[in-house]
């Protein structure tokens, strides 16, 4: 069996994204982890669109570590908070996301709570709708600053074509893949702790090498079904310089409502 998978290419880091498939890995391009997430998003925040930051936010919280979930993975009202961190030799900086099933509608798209905070920075929150192949049509933004909710639909013929060009121009770009199976990247079953909990859970590693630069980033993912998307934590670092992306799961909650939409 073959899986699409979504590629978001970045300046900060890397990730990969499944559109509507349970437990999925992909080939990425070998960059280094780099600067800190919550820098390039801080910064950022002035000079872009709703549409154009929701963008970013949406595959930063919604596809965490790169691992593809399906929307049966979680249950109406259900979702997790996660924490986020990276480490570089002399900087260490940390953001949380949170993603929760709110509503799923009889036509196969469902509505979804996403909110992305940056370590002493603005919180981006957001109710979006997305489609069976998980892309996003309406969404429903909190502004950082004023508070103010805002709505947005999606016309990906029109002026969000445009503004996934804008992403582009900044170093961005996404792209489809097909990867098999990823019982080959399965490497043990460990007991792994995080803060929601304690779980067995099976270790998949996957490391790419830059043929250029001979650098290389391992990709390491602990899932089980136990938890909601079956990703319970994550990390990819750059085995020469160190530097590590460290993703774990602090929260899981069955009482999500909508507090956005009218």
């Amino acid at each position: 069996m073959r899986h699409r998978i979504l590629i978001l290419m970045g300046a900060v880091v890397l990730t990969v994204g499944c559109a509507g498939l349970d437990g999925v890995v992909g080939d990425v391009a070998g960059r280094a982890i780099g600067t800190a997430v919550e820098q390039r998003f801080t910064d950022m925040y002035a000079g872009y669109t709703d549409a154009m930051l929701f963008q970013l936010a949406y595959t930063q919280v919604f596809f965490l570590g790169g691992w593809g979930f399906g929307t049966d993975d979680f249950a109406e009202g259900e979702g997790a908070t996660w924490r986020i961190e990276s480490r570089e030799a002399d900087d260490t900086s940390v953001v949380t996301a949170e993603r929760a099933l709110l509503q799923r509608l009889d036509t196969g798209d469902s509505w979804w709570y996403l909110v992305y905070t940056p370590e002493d920075g603005e919180q981006l929150e957001y109710e979006i709708l997305i489609d069976r192949e998980m892309a996003a049509r309406e969404m429903y933004m909190r502004d950082p600053e004023t508070g103010e909710v805002r709505h947005h639909v999606f016309d990906r013929d029109d002026e969000d074509w445009e503004e996934d060009e804008a992403l582009q121009e900044e170093g961005y770009s996404t792209e489809t893949v097909y990867v098999d199976e990823w019982e080959q990247y399965r490497q043990e079953r460990v007991t792994v702790s995080v803060g929601a909990g304690t779980y067995e859970a099976d270790l998949l590693v996957h490391s790419i090498t830059d043929e250029e630069t001979g650098e290389t980033v391992e990709y390491r993912w602990w899932v089980t079904p136990d938890v909601p998307g079956d990703l319970v934590q994550y990390e990819f670092e750059h085995l020469q310089d160190g530097s590590i992306l460290h993703g774990e799961m602090i929260e899981i909650r069955q009482n999500y409502t909508f507090r956005l939409r009218d």
